[in-house]
């Protein structure tokens, strides 16, 4: 495993507090209903998003859309499970637009079903359908599996259910911030609480939203006690003020510890969310990382040679 540590610089650090006083503002008195994404989100739409287009996919009954920056070519993708608390949507231009402009390739932002209507395992599902489908009219080496917050844990949940099974997976997997553990049993919840801008009466109200009845300390769901082995590379990064950060470490480790070829990228500093906010460093993660850049583009790079 190689780890990777990035400083934050005075003006990240800025921007992070001035984010951490906007979500402590919203939460208020009613923590457990609190919504520090919204203020995550309200943030980043300051920031100046490449320009890119949008068309409408469809797997039987699960739906996404092609998100594509303008200058993207070849057959490789990627696909993008979006974070927002399992419960809402996130709009392209927060995450898988970058995304497509730092890789080169068209991502698809998928439209999986959100909680509570549709507790675990129906995102699961959808996900999974959504990986059959890709890659069943794509070699696995043009397909790129990322995920940011709970879409993070879906992209582990995803792979934890098919390694091992026989079936084609994505040629590498980004994971930003995953919960992969929902006993919230890792140090960092009680060590970092108070520094991130999520509490534990937020994380509770998530899990509870999301699981239903579903055991946290079951997997697929919990991806962390699931069986690793057979993995593609795994590229993991967090925030070093996490409260969930010991599940990225736990599980990087346990990933090491299977055989899988694991890079873990820690950013100094951040809070959960942090991707999303407009600042230069937060972004790197999910548009710049060199690990997650380099194997996009040479998924691009070997697409455009076969054709």
């Amino acid at each position: 495993m190689r780890t990777t540590r990035h400083p934050a610089s005075p003006d990240d650090l800025g921007v992070i507090s001035d984010v951490l006083r906007k979500t402590r503002a919203a939460a208020g008195d009613a923590p457990a209903s609190a919504d520090t994404g919204q203020a995550m989100l309200d943030h980043s739409r300051a920031s100046r998003t490449p320009p890119f287009a949008t068309t409408p996919w469809r797997a039987d009954e699960v739906t996404g859309e092609w998100v594509a920056a303008v200058g993207t070519t070849g057959e490789a993708v990627a696909l993008y499970l979006h974070g927002r608390r399992f419960q809402h949507e996130e709009p392209p231009d927060v995450f898988a637009a970058p995304l497509s402009h730092a890789l080169g390739m068209p991502v698809l932002l998928l439209h999986y079903r959100l909680a509570p209507a549709h507790p675990y395992p129906a995102a699961l599902q959808d996900v999974l359908t959504a990986l059959h489908a890709l890659l069943g009219r794509r070699p696995a080496s043009r397909v790129l599996l990322t995920g940011h917050s709970a879409g993070a844990t879906l992209a582990l949940s995803a792979l934890t259910e098919l390694a091992g099974t026989g079936h084609a997976l994505p040629t590498a997997a980004v994971s930003v911030s995953p919960i992969t553990d929902f006993t919230f049993s890792g140090a960092s919840i009680t060590t970092n609480e108070g520094k991130d801008g999520v509490g534990r009466a937020e994380l509770d109200a998530v899990r509870d939203a999301y699981l239903g009845e579903a055991d946290p300390a079951d997997s697929p769901q919990s991806p962390l006690f699931g069986e690793l082995a057979g993995f593609p590379p795994l590229l993991l990064c967090a925030g070093s003020n996490e409260m969930l950060l010991d599940d990225t470490l736990r599980f990087a480790e346990r990933a090491d510890g299977a055989g899988v070829e694991v890079e873990l990228d820690l950013f100094d500093g951040m809070i959960h969310g942090f991707p999303v906010i407009c600042a230069g460093q937060q972004r790197r993660c999910s548009t710049g990382s060199p690990s997650s850049v380099r194997r996009g583009r040479a998924a691009a790079s070997n697409s455009r040679r076969s054709r």
